[in-house]
Protein backbone atom coordinates (compact mmCIF):
# COMPACT_ATOMS: atom_id res chain seq x y z
CA UNK A 1 0.00 0.00 0.00
CA UNK A 2 1.54 3.60 -0.89
CA UNK A 3 1.64 5.81 1.73
CA UNK A 4 0.62 9.33 1.52
CA UNK A 5 1.83 12.16 3.81
CA UNK A 6 0.50 15.86 4.57
CA UNK A 7 2.52 17.84 5.90
CA UNK A 8 1.36 20.58 8.64
CA UNK A 9 3.12 24.84 6.87
CA UNK A 10 1.34 26.87 9.46
CA UNK A 11 4.35 27.53 11.68
CA UNK A 12 7.76 28.99 10.17
CA UNK A 13 8.68 32.04 7.72
CA UNK A 14 5.73 31.51 5.74
CA UNK A 15 2.90 31.05 8.48
CA UNK A 16 0.82 28.69 5.39
CA UNK A 17 -2.62 29.01 5.72
CA UNK A 18 -3.51 26.12 3.13
CA UNK A 19 -3.15 22.66 3.05
CA UNK A 20 -1.76 20.53 0.00
CA UNK A 21 -4.59 17.68 -0.11
CA UNK A 22 -8.21 18.54 1.15
CA UNK A 23 -10.64 15.81 2.69
CA UNK A 24 -12.66 15.44 -0.08
CA UNK A 25 -9.71 14.91 -2.39
CA UNK A 26 -8.04 12.45 0.10
CA UNK A 27 -11.28 10.37 0.53
CA UNK A 28 -11.31 9.78 -3.43
CA UNK A 29 -7.33 8.71 -2.84
CA UNK A 30 -8.26 6.65 -0.31
CA UNK A 31 -10.45 4.83 -2.81
CA UNK A 32 -7.66 3.95 -4.52
CA UNK A 33 -6.09 2.14 -1.65
CA UNK A 34 -3.81 5.00 -0.89
CA UNK A 35 -3.08 5.18 3.28
CA UNK A 36 -3.10 8.89 4.02
CA UNK A 37 -1.29 10.07 6.86
CA UNK A 38 -1.64 14.13 8.02
CA UNK A 39 -0.08 15.87 10.59
CA UNK A 40 -1.88 17.49 13.20
CA UNK A 41 -3.58 20.31 12.72
CA UNK A 42 -2.52 20.80 9.07
CA UNK A 43 -5.60 21.64 7.47
CA UNK A 44 -6.93 23.78 10.83
CA UNK A 45 -6.45 27.35 8.72
CA UNK A 46 -7.88 25.46 5.52
CA UNK A 47 -11.16 25.24 7.25
CA UNK A 48 -10.36 21.27 8.16
CA UNK A 49 -9.82 19.86 11.65
CA UNK A 50 -8.46 17.10 13.01
CA UNK A 51 -12.09 15.95 13.92
CA UNK A 52 -12.91 16.06 9.76
CA UNK A 53 -9.22 14.32 8.65
CA UNK A 54 -9.91 11.45 11.45
CA UNK A 55 -13.82 11.53 9.80
CA UNK A 56 -12.64 11.34 6.37
CA UNK A 57 -10.71 8.08 7.29
CA UNK A 58 -6.93 9.89 7.06
CA UNK A 59 -4.29 8.94 9.90
CA UNK A 60 -4.04 11.88 12.28
CA UNK A 61 -0.33 11.96 13.64
CA UNK A 62 1.59 14.17 15.91
CA UNK A 63 4.46 12.43 15.14
CA UNK A 64 5.15 13.79 11.23
CA UNK A 65 9.08 12.90 11.39
CA UNK A 66 8.55 9.21 11.75
CA UNK A 67 5.10 8.53 10.12
CA UNK A 68 4.96 11.44 7.51
CA UNK A 69 8.94 12.13 6.53
CA UNK A 70 10.20 8.69 7.16
CA UNK A 71 8.00 6.11 6.36
CA UNK A 72 5.60 8.43 3.35
CA UNK A 73 5.79 6.83 -0.01
CA UNK A 74 4.78 10.40 -1.09
CA UNK A 75 4.58 13.58 0.63
CA UNK A 76 2.47 16.26 -0.07
CA UNK A 77 3.32 20.10 0.65
CA UNK A 78 2.52 23.79 -0.36
CA UNK A 79 6.13 24.90 -0.33
CA UNK A 80 9.60 23.17 -0.77
CA UNK A 81 10.37 21.81 2.79
CA UNK A 82 14.01 22.35 4.75
CA UNK A 83 16.79 20.08 3.81
CA UNK A 84 16.51 19.01 7.30
CA UNK A 85 13.08 17.58 6.60
CA UNK A 86 14.63 16.40 2.85
CA UNK A 87 16.90 14.59 4.82
CA UNK A 88 14.12 12.18 6.95
CA UNK A 89 13.00 11.34 3.75
CA UNK A 90 13.29 7.59 2.67
CA UNK A 91 15.15 7.25 -0.86
CA UNK A 92 12.96 7.08 -3.46
CA UNK A 93 10.05 9.00 -1.97
CA UNK A 94 8.25 11.43 -4.10
CA UNK A 95 7.88 14.71 -2.85
CA UNK A 96 4.89 16.54 -4.52
CA UNK A 97 4.85 20.38 -4.40
CA UNK A 98 5.20 23.88 -5.05
CA UNK A 99 8.54 24.19 -5.69
CA UNK A 100 9.87 26.63 -7.19
CA UNK A 101 13.17 27.27 -9.21
CA UNK A 102 14.48 29.70 -6.66
CA UNK A 103 14.02 27.30 -3.92
CA UNK A 104 17.40 27.30 -2.07
CA UNK A 105 20.16 25.27 -3.09
CA UNK A 106 20.71 23.29 0.47
CA UNK A 107 17.19 22.07 -0.03
CA UNK A 108 17.58 20.88 -4.10
CA UNK A 109 20.70 18.98 -3.55
CA UNK A 110 19.23 17.41 0.09
CA UNK A 111 16.57 15.99 -2.42
CA UNK A 112 18.98 15.25 -5.08
CA UNK A 113 21.05 12.90 -2.33
CA UNK A 114 18.17 11.36 -0.65
CA UNK A 115 16.77 10.43 -4.65
CA UNK A 116 13.52 12.06 -4.12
Amino acid sequence: MIRLGITNETGGKRNEKRVAVTPDIMKRLMRLGIDVVIESKAGLFAGHDDAACEAAGMTVTDKPDQAIWAEADIVACVHCPTPEKIALMKPGASLVGYIRSMEPEPAIDAALHRKI
